[in-house]
Order: structure tokens, then C-alpha cells, then sequence
């Protein structure tokens, strides 16, 4: 969790540095400020406004309960004066300050205990909480863990109350690590918390700002640090603000309502992200899912060279993780931009846990999840792409999940054409012959040819990941065809697949891409045994958007079942303007 403050230490900073004592930062009910205010009066409102907000927070708590004998967990750096606030014998209150010293006088012993969170969820045996308060403008990678640990520390009917900033509209690429309000409230109720109170206080919270850019206004030159932090403070108060304003920041308390009776099924279900697992925790999984073998070395060269992500389910009295959607990204020229996507892969769930395929299944569940966290206008990768085959396609676009954009075929060259006598070309070896120079100027020359459709990186680094650090890069033969001047014209990565030439990946111009089929058909036919195939055929994956491009007289289309898909669960690219508009290879497989 972030503390929504982090970024207005100085500001408390300048505060302290002016004798006007200390100051907890954080949003407050404020009112609009008139125009001409003074640094008195700006400190007063802010103040009197966090209080407001504490006040606001304390009757909330207090309102969900009868009785006395509460257990109230506050959680949050800005939280010890609420803490303070329960002194009448009728709750009891632990406050976990996130490492956030809160200081009184030596004489006065606080009326709470302090805790650490993390550390109660690991206790065997834990005094279940009535209501946990967490504050913070938390990360949307922190959503899960956050929600986890109140399920664990809340009794059953328990609330949880959660205060931030999170993001609102989200119908524009912005990439932003802030928590999205549509997927927090979906993730909640997934896991059996239902939204009871929204309480937005935006406006409020724009106001705080505008108190804030004020003061720092009136005070400019009256503190000892740096005039440039004061202008880059204003400049980040100003940003957040003009959120603030187009709603596409919100600031808001939520209050839910815990209880597995809010589940239909998968009560004892608990969903967790890759750093919650071992590799070999799934090997059972994978080997139910796939009927292959779990191999470690594909695992790690998929998972721990990248910056993979996954979403597991796991069975909380076995232990046993029962569902698993996982991902890897990849560099992409978006329509000219660099931009990052990210490729779902090794998707599965336990055979005997397939209750249903609707939206109460695990398989929903851990796939919305995914794609909430991971794909969109606001999340770190703008698309997501992959090779589902056509049940799961099926099942994707009928829950809402997927849309195709277009789909994988089979193009077959059977005879040879006639070679350009000017291309001569040679197998070499990657780990001893590759240019990296050379490899990456090709590239260039792709990306541009593909400056109006989607084409993952082919540069290098990417190449040398996907081909040379795999686990079984022998079976990758590397082609380079260059013209008379020893200028490299294309490289072509090829596999034996089933004793036929498959063309995992082509890298070159778009105007050689006939040349460079009909050079490799040639090597093909001449050293076909020397390859260890059984025929002179050659085989091309691809996006069938490209056949006309790729198209030779001799050749052969077939549909391979498998349809390329978009996300269209959360906000991001259209369908309609991705189609057709991706140069997908066979290399672009994980699994090959």
C-alpha cells in the first residue's frame, strides 16, 4: 500500500520550516477557498477540513456497529488521531502505522495498540477484527494482497473501510499505477466483500489541492530548500488537481460488507499473484491441464526473464493452487509507437473445480481479474494477444472477456519459384554469428514497413530472449540471406516441425518478403535431408491479414482454428480498430 501523502512530505517539510508545527497529510473536507487567503487562514482550512474527514471516518465506523466490545484495526500513517479518538471503553483499537512513528507526550501512554498487519495475518491464532480502516492511494497491483489481508483479519460479517485516491475515467490512454474504482469494487466482490457506502469526496479533495497550490504560492521564498521542489510540488498538486477535474482521479471512502454468504461458490478460494507461488506448485496443474510434462527450464526461461504476471486460485485448506492465467509482455510498435503489450499464456484450471463456465466459474474469475490488473488504457500494458484455441475463444467472447481481431493460418509453399540470383544465403550459428547491428538496422527497416499495423519487436534483445536463451535453442535453425554487396537482406528463423520446415519468425523489409520466401524455399529444396526433414515442403504461420503479402503462386491456405484475440472486459483499444492489424508469427507462440 502507498501512503496517499508520500508526495507531500515536503510540503509538511515547508510547514515545520515556517514554526507552524506538524501536519498529517491528507485530503480533507474543504469548502472552496476564496481567491486572496492568507498562509494563517489556508493552514486553518486545511486543518479543520482533515478533521472534518476524520470525524467523517470515525461516525462511519461508529454507525455500522451496535454494541460495545468493538475490534477496530486502523491502518494507514495519517490514522493516529482517530486512534486517539476511541477512549471510551467501547471499542478497542489497534493501529498499524506502516513504520510511521506517531509521537506523544512521554507522560500520555496511547489508548490504542500498535500492530503490524502483515504480522497478525500470519499469526496462527488472530482476534478477528469488526472493522478494518485502510487509508492510502494504493497501486493497483496492491488491490489483491490488501483484499486478502482484510479477508483474513475480518469476522464474518465484518467491514472493511477503504479511503484513497483511485482512478475514475479511464476511456484515454494514461499509464498510471493507481488502482482502478470498477475493478477494486469487482475484485471485491469476487472474494466476498459487497459494497454497502460510496462516499465520493472528489470535490473535497480538489479543493485540499487548490489550499495546497495556495499556500505554496504565498510561501514561495520563505523556505530554506529548493525553489525548484517547490515548483515541481506545484506542478504535481497542479497535475492531479486537473484530475480531479476531468474525473479521471477520484477520491472516495468505501465501505463493504465481508461474509462467504456473499459467494455462490468458491468460498474457500484465494486468488494471489506470482509472487505467492513456487514453479513446482503447479506442476500437477499444468500436467492435468496440458497431458505433458511440467518442464522447470521452459518455465523459467517464460517467467523469470521477463516481467511476467499471473493470477492463481488456490484451495485454502489444501493449499493446492486450482487455477492459474499467466502472462508475459512483449515490446510492440503500435501503429508507429512504442508501446507494451502482454501475451496471456498457460491458462488452466483443475479439472474437478469446473463447476460452471459462466461468470461464478474459476476460470472467469481469475481471467477478469488478470486482465482488470494488467491490460487497458490505464494499466501498464495497453493490449493483450495470444493463441487460444477455439473452445476457450468461444467461452472468452461469451462471457465478455475477448473479442477476435483476426485469425492464424497455415500458408504451405510446395515448389520452388525462381530464386534472385543476387541473394546467396547461409546457416549460422546464433550464439557465435549474430550482428547485433546488423540484426537491429533490419529491424528498423521492418518496424517502419509496419508503421500502420501492430508487429511486436523483432530487434535483438528480443531475439536473442526468444531463440538463443531458450531452453532447447538447437532446434532453431537461423537463416541469413544477403545480396552481392554482403548487405544482410532478411534473416528467417525456421524449426523442424513434424519433419516439414516451419518459418517461425521473417525479419526484413516488406518489399523483400517474396525474395526472402523464395530463397528459403530454395535451401529448403537443395539441403532438405541435411536438415533431418521429410519432405521439401515449408510451412508459415501468420496472422491471415498478411496472406496477400506473403502470397507465392504455389501456395497453399489452410485455417488453423485459432482466432487472435483483444481484451474487451476493461477500457482500452477497440476490436474494430485492431482488426487485421497484427503481424503475428509462429514465433510469437510461447510454446514453439
Amino acid at each position: 500500500m502507498r501512503n496517499p501523502s508520500a508526495k507531500l512530505v515536503t510540503i509538511s517539510e515547508i510547514i515545520r520550516s515556517l514554526g507552524e508545527g506538524d501536519i498529517s497529510m491528507h485530503y480533507g473536507l474543504i469548502s472552496a477557498s476564496s481567491e486572496k487567503s492568507s498562509t494563517t487562514s489556508l493552514l486553518r482550512a486545511i486543518r479543520e477540513g482533515q478533521a472534518l474527514f476524520l470525524e467523517h471516518l470515525e461516525s462511519n465506523i461508529i454507525s455500522l456497529f451496535e454494541g460495545s466490545n468493538l475490534r477496530v484495526l486502523l491502518i494507514g500513517p495519517s490514522l493516529g488521531p482517530l486512534a486517539e479518538q476511541f477512549k471510551n471503553g467501547t471499542i478497542s483499537c489497534c493501529w498499524d502505522s506502516l513504520g510511521n512513528p506517531h509521537k506523544f507526550p512521554l507522560e500520555k501512554a496511547p489508548s490504542y495498540k500498535m500492530v503490524s498487519a502483515s504480522d497478525l495475518v500470519k499469526e496462527k491464532s488472530v482476534s478477528y477484527f469488526d472493522c478494518i480502516l485502510i487509508e492510502g492511494t494504493w497501486k493497483r497491483y496492491d488491490q489483491l494482497s490488501l483484499i486478502n489481508m482484510s479477508r483474513t483479519l475480518l469476522r464474518e460479517n465484518g467491514t472493511l473501510i477503504m479511503f484513497g485516491e483511485t482512478i475514475g475515467d479511464d476511456s484515454f490512454r494514461v499509464r498510471t499505477d493507481l488502482a482502478n474504482q470498477k475493478s477494486l469494487f469487482a475484485l471485491a466482490e469476487r472474494v466476498g466483500f459487497q459494497l454497502k457506502k460510496n462516499h465520493d469526496f472528489s470535490k473535497q479533495a480538489r479543493n485540499t489541492l487548490v489550499a495546497l497550490e495556495k499556500f505554496l504560492q504565498e510561501t514561495e521564498g520563505s523556505y530554506d530548500g529548493s525553489s525548484d521542489e517547490q515548483q515541481t510540488l506545484k506542478h504535481h498538486f497542479r497535475t492531479i488537481r486537473q484530475d480531479f477535474e476531468c474525473n479521471r482521479r477520484l477520491f472516495g471512502v468505501y465501505a463493504f460488507n465481508s461474509g462467504k454468504k456473499f459467494l455462490k461458490s468458491h468460498a474457500e478460494i484465494e486468488f494471489g499473484s506470482g509472487g505467492s507461488f513456487e514453479p513446482d506448485d503447479l506442476s500437477s496443474l499444468f500436467e492435468d491441464s496440458f497431458s505433458e510434462p511440467f518442464d522447470n527450464a521452459l518455465w523459467a526461461w517464460k517467467y523469470s526473464y521477463t516481467d511476467s504476471r499471473c493470477i492463481v486460485a488456490r484451495d485454502i485448506a489444501s493449499g493446492r493452487i486450482v487455477a492459474h492465467y499467466g502472462g508475459v509482455p512483449r515490446n510492440i510498435s503500435y501503429f508507429g509507437a512504442t508501446e507494451l503489450a502482454i501475451q496471456p499464456c498457460d491458462v488452466m484450471v483443475q479439472p474437478e473445480v469446473r463447476l460452471n463456465y459462466g461468470k461464478d466459474s474459476l476460470y472467469f474469475k481469475v481471467a477478469s481479474t488478470f486482465l482488470e490488473r494488467e491490460i487497458g488504457f490505464s494499466a501498464k500494458h495497453l493490449l493483450g494477444f495470444g493463441f487460444p484455441n477455439l473452445k476457450t475463444m468461444h467461452l472468452s467472447t461469451r462471457l465478455g472477456l475477448y473479442e477476435a481481431t483476426d485469425e492464424f493460418i497455415e500458408l504451405s509453399y510446395n515448389c520452388s519459384e525462381s530464386p534472385d540470383e543476387s541473394l546467396y544465403s547461409s546457416f549460422l550459428s546464433p550464439t557465435m554469428d549474430l550482428t547485433q547491428f546488423e540484426i537491429d538496422a533490419l529491424w528498423v527497416s521492418m518496424r517502419e514497413d509496419f508503421s500502420s499495423s501492430i508487429i511486436g519487436f523483432r530487434d535483438f534483445e528480443y531475439l536473442n530472449y526468444r531463440y538463443v536463451k531458450h531452453p532447447k535453442s538447437s532446434v532453431f535453425s537461423w537463416l541469413f540471406i544477403r545480396n552481392c554487396s554482403g548487405l544482410l537482406r532478411g534473416l528467417v528463423v525456421l524449426k523442424n516441425h513434424d519433419g516439414v520446415a516451419l518459418i517461425l519468425d521473417i525479419i526484413g523489409a516488406k518489399a523483400d518478403f517474396r525474395d526472402i520466401l523464395v530463397e528459403v524455399q530454395r535451401v529448403v529444396v537443395s539441403q532438405w535431408k541435411e536438415m533431418g526433414l521429410v519432405s521439401q515442403q515449408i510451412k508459415f504461420w501468420v496472422t491471415a491479414g498478411w496472406k496477400e503479402l506473403l502470397s507465392l503462386p504455389s501456395v497453399v491456405e489452410k485455417d488453423l482454428g485459432i482466432k487472435i484475440p483483444c481484451n474487451s472486459w476493461n477500457s482500452g483499444p477497440k476490436s474494430s480498430l485492431l482488426n487485421g492489424a497484427w503481424w503475428l508469427t509462429a514465433g510469437d507462440m510461447d510454446f514453439l
